[in-house]
């Protein structure tokens, strides 16, 4: 009889209850600190939470939902489907963050990728109308917002938007701990995988130049990666602790390329992004930890952030479906002792 211990829909679906009890009502955002060891245990908010965190709760509850067939999450995504609705202005197609204490309103370039993450897969799971109008808007407004190199670069210099100005900076505005100072343009690689998927549902040709002309541009100009794949030091000095190897935003770029050259058959993506994911092996361990940052400070006191490790499992298995078999090793080592082992099962 098989073990159940990898039943992935079964601990796949003790998820919901993370994801239905994670909103905070009053405002229909996400909390994204969790307190456990606070008397009583506590949520906090950050700025992230009334943009970005909404996509990413939406996009993990679509998934489960795919991935279960269970409609125990389906109240709670299709509220967050409906925040996201009411945050983007018609007028220029901008998701913004409503005037909150621990935000301002402003539509951060991050934020707008984020929702993205969340809409397109419910639009893949669904054809949901509502979905499709708000993300063809949007991703148009990413187009203008970008700068263009003909149609083969494409690189994002401004972090957000506000009274229909394009900011270089925060101004101030909001604190480090909310946003970088100033882009990053591997960020900005979170655009690469919502655009791809919806240019190959809709037949779209927009999002997929969009797309590969950001991650030309993030892979050959950028400067955020050495020839040997290695997460080069940020231009704003070294001391910068939002572009000095930071691992999710390298990961993020690297993952979604990979997916993409896949797709188009680009050989010099598909080998650029290959380098990058066996350099960035090499500065985890075997069982599936990576570092939260790389660079910043010893390895034996640095952090691990969750996304950065489902990055390179998406990684492992995009390059293991393009004929690397060995890559289908590295991606069950992830799984089994990482996002298996993190979740909380027992709270006694």
């Amino acid at each position: 009889m098989a073990s159940s211990y990898f039943d992935l829909i079964g601990f796949a679906e003790l998820a919901f209850n993370y994801f239905n009890g994670h909103i905070d009502r009053r405002t229909g955002h996400p909390f994204i600190w969790t307190y456990l060891l606070t008397d009583p245990p506590k949520m906090s908010h950050e700025g992230w939470d009334a943009v970005e965190d909404v996509g990413r709760l939406l996009e993990g509850l679509v998934m489960l939902r795919v991935m279960t067939g269970s409609d125990a999450g389906l109240e709670t995504e299709i509220a967050l489907r409906d925040k996201l609705v009411s945050l983007q202005d018609p007028k220029d197609g901008f998701f913004y963050r409503p005037k909150l204490p621990y935000t301002v309103p402003i539509a951060d370039i991050y934020d707008q990728m984020s929702a993205l993450h969340g809409l397109v897969p419910r639009y893949l799971a669904d054809g949901d109308p509502v979905c499709q109008r708000v993300i063809e808007a949007n991703l148009s407004a990413l187009a203008r917002a970008a700068s263009w190199d003909g149609t083969d670069y494409a690189r994002f210099l401004h972090v957000g938007v506000r009274d229909g100005r394009l900011l270089s900076t925060y101004e101030g505005e909001v604190t480090e701990s909310d946003n970088p100072e100033s882009p990053d343009e591997a960020w900005f690689g979170r655009v690469l995988r919502p655009a791809l998927q919806y240019a190959i549902a809709s037949g779209k040709e927009e999002p997929l130049v969009l797309a590969r002309a950001v991650a030309r541009d993030i892979a050959f100009r950028s400067g955020r990666f050495g020839e040997d794949g290695s997460f080069s030091r940020a231009r704003h000095g070294e001391d910068s602790v939002w572009t000095n190897g930071h691992f999710h935003s390298r990961s993020d770029a690297v993952a979604s390329t990979l997916r993409l050259a896949r797709h188009t058959g680009d050989a010099e993506l598909m080998q650029w992004g290959e380098t990058v994911f066996r350099w960035a092996l090499g500065h985890g361990t075997t069982f599936g930890w990576y570092p939260e940052f790389i660079g910043r400070r010893n390895v034996e006191i640095e952090g691990c952030e969750t996304c950065g490790v489902v990055d390179m499992l998406d990684a492992a298995v995009t390059l293991a479906r393009a004929g690397r078999a060995d890559c289908w090793e590295i991606a069950d080592r992830i799984w089994r002792n990482q996002i298996l082992e993190n979740q909380l099962r027992d709270i006694s």
